[in-house]
């Protein structure tokens, strides 16, 4: 709900807000974001590579810049999908908007007013090299709301309602923050939606996908169940399920129900 979503306010919100990220992997908000990244180096892939690199390098700095709006798109997501919460904005604006006035760029996935969007799209770093850099501002608003909607697809309230009653923690964090496991959210609430006694039901079953994105997230670098489906990555989610089911390759059993 794009109209109930609220925006940073330029005039209250403490300077220590403002400077905060959202991390992508655990979804809560950092203030010292790449001093929070080691605490996931030895668990995720990514975050190792970034660390690696020379301090205030180009490199660096492009992908922490990454990683910063990966974790804030999320979360900027999961509030304009339930109108819940405050948006995380690249840069906040001297003049109050509403939610709907902002939007992603299709690039780096940071969040800019429509009416910007075209300038920042114009030298975005995130730019693939081939993109037309003379593209006007109603063909990028168009290119920026088919991601947008292709990503944000409409999740409803009730939906959100029973994500509410999970228990706050990492795997319900990961549930939030995966397209994928939201819209089967959405085919569960449409079939038991209308009786509460099937929700601790729909609650196991999402929390069991969570695990399983957890797994992939934090030992294989995959941080989507649309990226996990790939045929290339069969193998992957195959181990990544006898993990986190605890499979015993000698019993040919598992530890877990």
């Amino acid at each position: 709900n794009f109209s109930n979503a609220r925006v940073e306010d330029s005039s209250d919100t403490p300077s220590s807000l403002k400077n905060k990220t959202y991390c992508y992997i655990c979804g809560k908000l950092q203030t010292k974001f790449t001093r929070h990244l080691q605490t996931h180096e030895k668990t995720h892939a990514d975050v190792a590579r970034v660390l690696s690199l020379p301090k205030k390098s180009k490199d660096r700095m492009k992908m922490l810049t990454k990683l910063r709006n990966k974790g804030n798109h999320s979360h900027n997501s999961e509030v304009l999908a339930s109108g819940i919460g405050s948006l995380k904005l690249r840069r906040t604006a001297k003049t109050n908007y509403e939610g709907r006035d902002y939007i992603h760029c299709m690039y780096c996935q940071a969040l800019y007013l429509r009416r910007d969007l075209w300038r920042h799209v114009r030298k975005c770093s995130s730019k693939p090299v081939e993109a037309n850099s003379e593209v006007g501002r109603k063909k990028v608003l168009s290119l920026a709301s088919v991601n947008e909607s292709a990503r944000c697809q409409q999740i409803s309230p009730g939906v959100w309602k029973i994500l509410t009653g999970m228990k706050d923690d990492e795997i319900s964090s990961t549930v939030r923050s995966d397209l994928s496991i939201l819209q089967l959210a959405q085919s569960f609430f449409n079939k038991h939606g209308q009786d509460p006694t099937k929700y601790d039901y729909i609650h196991q079953r999402l929390r069991e996908c969570g695990r399983l994105l957890l797994m992939l997230r934090k030992d294989f670098s995959i941080h989507t169940f649309e990226d996990a489906v790939r045929p290339a990555n069969f193998d992957v989610v195959i181990s990544a399920v006898k993990k986190v089911s605890g499979y015993d390759e000698r019993n040919k059993t598992t530890n877990k129900q």
